[in-house]
C-alpha cells in the first residue's frame, strides 16, 4: 500500500486555500485534504489547522482500528477553532471543507464533509466517481457544528440541498462509456467503504477539479467553455506507477497535458490518493 497527494493554487488566487497531507501508520496508509472558502479570510492557514487537527486524531483511530467518522471531523474542527482563536484568526478561517480516506482492518473508508469528489477504482476495471456539491454553491463546514448561529443560518436555506452525482466508467475495449445518476442526501457526513481486496485505489479531490475551463480564441473573439470533470477523470486517475511521489507526478503530468489543450483552473486543487496494492 501506499498514499501520496499534492495541491496547487488555482490561476484567479494568490494563496492556495486548499491543503492535504499523507502518511502511513503501522503500515495503513491515510490521506487528509481540506478545501478553504475563498471569501473567507485566512483559510489558507485555517485548512491547514483544520487538516493537522484531523491528522492527529485519524492517527490515533488507526491504532484503535476504527472508522473516522462524523464526530471526528467535527472534534477536529472544534480543534482547529482553538488553535485559530490562540492566534487571534477570525472563527471564519476555519471554514473549511475536510475529506478523508483510511483502512481499518480488511476495509477502507473515504469520506466528505462538505462539497468534493470520491473515486473508487475496482480491480475489475471499473471507475465509480462521486462528486458532492451544493445546489447553491456553498456547502456545511465541519465547524458549524461548533457555531450554533452560523449552522441554523446554513441550514434555513433549505433550497441549497446536498446533491450527489454518480458516475460509472466502464473500460471496454474500444471507448470508455459513462451512466450518471443523481440524488440528494440529507447527511452531514458522506461514507464510501468497501473491501481492500475488491479495490485498486480510493482518491479524494477537491471541487476544484470542476474550475476546469477552456480557453476558445477566433479571429475576432476570445471565450472559455466549461470542461466536465467526467470528461477527464479517467485520464487525471491513470496512474503509471505508484510508487513514491505518484500523485504529484501524475498531476504534474495532467496539468502539463492541460495547458497544452488551452485548459485552466480558477479554483485552487488538492488530491489524495490511497493505493490499495495490485
Amino acid at each position: 500500500m501506499n498514499a501520496h497527494s499534492a495541491f496547487v493554487a488555482g490561476n484567479a488566487h494568490e494563496v492556495c486555500q486548499d491543503y492535504a497531507v499523507s502518511g502511513c501508520i503501522e503500515s495503513t496508509p491515510y490521506v487528509i485534504l481540506a478545501d478553504g472558502c475563498s471569501s473567507s479570510p485566512d483559510t489558507d492557514t485555517g485548512a491547514r489547522l483544520l487538516v493537522k487537527s484531523a491528522e492527529r486524531s485519524l492517527r490515533a483511530h488507526i491504532k484503535c482500528a476504527s472508522p473516522f467518522l462524523q464526530e471526528e471531523h467535527e472534534e477536529a474542527a472544534r480543534l482547529a477553532l482553538r488553535h485559530a482563536n490562540v492566534l487571534q484568526l477570525a472563527p471564519q478561517c476555519v471554514d473549511a471543507t475536510l475529506l478523508t480516506i483510511n483502512v481499518s482492518g480488511d476495509n477502507f473508508f473515504a469520506t466528505c464533509y462538505g462539497d468534493g469528489v470520491v473515486a473508487l477504482q475496482s480491480r475489475d476495471g471499473q471507475l465509480d466517481v462521486y462528486s458532492i456539491s451544493f445546489a447553491e454553491g456553498y456547502p456545511r463546514y465541519p465547524s458549524y457544528a461548533s457555531q450554533g448561529e452560523r449552522l441554523r443560518m446554513f441550514e434555513s436555506h433549505t433550497s441549497n440541498v446536498k446533491e450527489i452525482t454518480h458516475y460509472t466508467f466502464f473500460r471496454g475495449d474500444d471507448a470508455i462509456a459513462t451512466h450518471a445518476d443523481t440524488h440528494i442526501s440529507h447527511d452531514a457526513l458522506e461514507t464510501f467503504t468497501g473491501s481492500v481486496k475488491d479495490y485498486e485505489f480510493v482518491a479524494i479531490l477537491s471541487d476544484g477539479f470542476h474550475s476546469f475551463v477552456e480557453l476558445i480564441r477566433t479571429e475576432t473573439s476570445r471565450k472559455t467553455e466549461p470542461v466536465r470533470l467526467e470528461h477527464f477523470v479517467g485520464n487525471l486517475l491513470d496512474f503509471k506507477n505508484t510508487g513514491g511521489a505518484f500523485v504529484r507526478r501524475r498531476l504534474n503530468k495532467f496539468l502539463s497535458d492541460a495547458q497544452k489543450n488551452k485548459w485552466q483552473h480558477n479554483d485552487d486543487l488538492a488530491i489524495g490518493v490511497v493505493y490499495l496494492g495490485g
